[in-house]
């Protein structure tokens, strides 16, 4: 591919890059751009004079106060220049509204930059004195013609005026603010302009450029006005020093009268490093043809090494603006497309739910989630009710039991061991209440005093029961919450499935008259479900399990015997084996002669093997008849292709009929699609050409 070609490409890329912009994909492109900057004006307009070919010059003894970006681009026939101001930061929201009328006048050119740069200072408000501060606003001035560099120039107010003491910190310190600003940016291409008509000693762009660009991938320093110094002298041995330095990798260059023709200029400036000590200089770095080339080789490499990203944002944004389409679906003038519509949504809305109850998560709803934080809790809807369901449990164990009865060889729980506890689920409000096992048959054996009836010694039923329920009391509520708190998240789950199947307003209206009422049945479902689990808990007497009672109730007795066996072993290792196998014998006599122990004694025992043996049940009993019953498996069932097909004509107009607001975004969307597809095309064939590409040292050249 020749030049002329490559050119002509790169034209239709930036000309993407400005229609993407337009659309809103700025922030994910790196635009490159060529930032000028350092000491003196008059330096850097003549070195975009010569680069670009087109006259910058401002004036000669004032600089522009201002930011000025120059886009240029290469078009059949010369236009009228676009002229437009970015209001900076310090700007009151009034003063924004005025500068952004700013506009050039229709028969604008070249050739009247200055008289546009001038209005711009008006508009501005700033004055024209020797001193006139600096200004954070941005002129923008936008240039196209058949001999246009694809390219955008940057060009930063001067760092400081070293012979114009009169300038004020202030200004000082906003302009250095800007030309860091711009430095800094990695799509910024930095020309490091030094005049060697200035004290070498007062020469600091390159320091400012190092600190954001130290390996010097990006910046390229160029001395200008060499043909001023005085041969021999102390300062032309400083400056050539400083253009022979290998690391720096300084260009070096000659800036004659700008009344001087460039065949003339080019002469002159060929003449000037041939002789003297400048001979001694690489000519790959003297000359503007030369810095054309370098600069060159430095956009092509910037441009190839930013492309693939800039790839990968552009198919990111297809694959969400496909996204946005497919949730608006088609147009829908008619009620059989409207149904249409609703009948596609409610078909997804089943499948997907149903991969969801399963823990399938095959649809592309369950990844990708693009930023949007914790969401990805709620669409992985099995997972996440597993994981409640053993918090649940745990909070049960924890804090199940309205007071937890300690042995005698038994401590509360630690402060760290308490404070880990509640930063559980479900445990948030949760103050730990304890019984000793002495004290709670002490309260037993009171209440068998004084609720004393027919029955033996050892059998009060109502001790036991009263005890139970006591214990249990916490249930309903950790159980309520539970349900609630999967409810609240199926219900989220339902808002996010239904927002990425359809656009906004049919996911808003589809929920207010379908979907929230169908889950509020299934909310009632679930809590009358509750109601129903917890009746037991309100009787007089503890429900008969069986025969495996009596044999939990020796085995409470027994763990009893053996934690308290333990503990002595704990504190005392010189226990014979003998001693404690005569300890375990008499733990299993106890255990098979519950007639030695005390009537009190048997009721907790009796209490503690009932209640085990019941929240184990009662837990099973809230997740598959209450929450899989009741909420989850009914769920694929609340929008389903039958619920469209019973809705008449005017339920079905209400729900899917086309606010004209949804028209035009479609209109929108497809429209910003097809620029996207074209861009990519465009982008991938010069991410495919510009590697093997040369680039030449025609740069700026007609």
């Amino acid at each position: 591919m020749d030049w002329k070609q490559f050119q002509s490409e790169q034209a239709l890329l930036l000309d993407s890059i400005d229609e993407l912009r337009d659309i809103g994909v700025e922030s994910t492109l790196e635009t490159p751009q060529l930032v000028v900057c350092g000491n003196r004006t008059s330096e850097k307009n003549s070195i975009l004079s010569a680069i670009s070919r087109i006259p910058l010059s401002i004036n000669k003894d004032l600089s522009a106060p201002f930011v000025i970006e120059l886009v240029l681009r290469r078009a059949p026939s010369c236009s009228a220049i676009k002229a437009s101001i970015q209001p900076g930061p310090s700007r009151t929201d009034e003063q924004v509204e005025a500068l952004k009328k700013f506009s050039a006048d229709d028969a604008a050119d070249s050739s009247k930059l200055s008289e546009l740069i001038e209005a711009a200072k008006t508009c501005m408000g700033i004055a024209d004195s020797v001193s006139p501060g600096i200004s954070d606003d941005v002129l923008k001035l936008e240039l196209s013609g058949p001999h246009m560099p694809e390219l955008i120039f940057v060009d930063l107010p001067e760092i400081c005026h070293p012979e114009n003491q009169d300038q004020d910190d202030k200004a000082v310190s906003v302009a250095r603010s800007l030309t860091e600003r711009y430095i800094k940016d990695p799509r910024s291409i930095v020309l490091a302009v030094i005049s060697a008509q200035v004290g070498y000693k007062k020469q600091e762009i390159l320091d400012i450029a190092a600190k954001y660009d130290s390996q010097r991938e990006r910046t390229l320093g160029v001395i200008t006005h060499l043909h001023t110094l005085t041969p021999g002298s102390e300062q032309e041995q400083n400056y050539f020093e400083l253009a022979k330095n290998e690391k720096l990798g300084l260009h070096a260059i000659c800036n004659w009268s700008s009344d001087e023709r460039d065949d003339m200029q080019d002469g002159l400036a060929k003449a000037f490093f041939s002789k003297g000590r400048w001979r001694h200089l690489t000519r790959e770095r003297v000359g503007i043809d030369r810095l054309r080339s370098r600069l060159s080789s430095i956009m092509s490499k910037h441009i190839r090494q930013s492309l693939p990203g800039l790839i990968d944002d552009i198919e990111d944004c297809i694959t969400d603006c496909q996204g946005k389409l497919r949730r608006l679906g088609t147009a829908r003038p008619n009620i059989q497309e409207q149904r249409g519509y609703l009948l596609s949504i409610s078909s997804n809305f089943e499948k997907i739910t149903g991969q969801a109850l399963n823990g399938i998560y095959a649809d592309e709803f369950f990844c990708g989630l693009n930023g949007e934080g914790d969401d990805s809790d709620f669409r992985h809807l099995r997972s996440v009710v597993h994981e409640l369901n053993e918090d649940f449990a745990e909070a049960m164990h924890l804090r199940g039991s309205r007071r937890k009865i300690i042995e005698s060889n038994e401590s509360p729980l630690s402060q760290s061991e308490y404070t880990a506890a509640i930063a559980k689920p479900y445990m948030h409000d949760w103050s730990p209440a304890y019984v000793s096992r002495e004290i709670l048959e002490q309260e037993v054996n009171e209440r068998t005093r004084r609720h004393r009836s027919n029955e033996l010694p050892g059998s009060a039923k109502q001790i036991l029961g009263d005890l139970f329920r006591e214990q249990s009391k916490p249930w309903e509520g950790i159980a309520r919450e539970h349900m609630l708190n999967i409810w609240e998240h199926v219900r989220r789950f339902v808002h996010l499935l239904l927002r990425k199947l359809s656009d906004e307003h049919t996911s808003s209206l589809l929920l207010s008259s379908v979907i929230e009422s169908e889950l509020e049945k299934l909310k009632d479902a679930l809590l009358e479900k509750l109601g129903e689990l917890t009746t037991f808990l309100k009787r007089r007497h503890p429900l008969p399990i069986g025969t495996s009672f009596p044999m939990r109730t020796q085995t409470c007795r027994c763990n009893r015997q053996i934690l308290a066996l333990k503990a002595r072993l704990a504190k005392d290792e010189s226990i014979q084996a003998a001693v404690i196998l005569n300890e375990l014998n008499q733990a299993s006599a106890a255990t098979e002669s519950p007639e030695k122990q005390s009537a009190s004694g048997k009721i907790v025992d009796r209490m503690q093997a009932y209640y085990s043996a019941t929240i184990v049940t009662f837990m099973n009993n809230v997740v598959t008849l209450g929450i899989e019953n009741c909420l989850l498996g009914p769920l694929e069932n609340i929008f389903t292709s039958q619920s469209i097909n019973n809705m008449s004509d005017e339920q079905i107009q209400d729900l899917a009929t086309e606010p004209s607001f949804v028209r035009e975004e479609r209109e929108l969307l497809s429209e910003e699609l097809t620029k996207l597809q074209t861009s990519l095309r465009l982008f991938n064939r010069f991410n495919t050409i510009l590697p093997s590409l040369q680039m030449p040292s025609s740069f700026g050249k007609h």
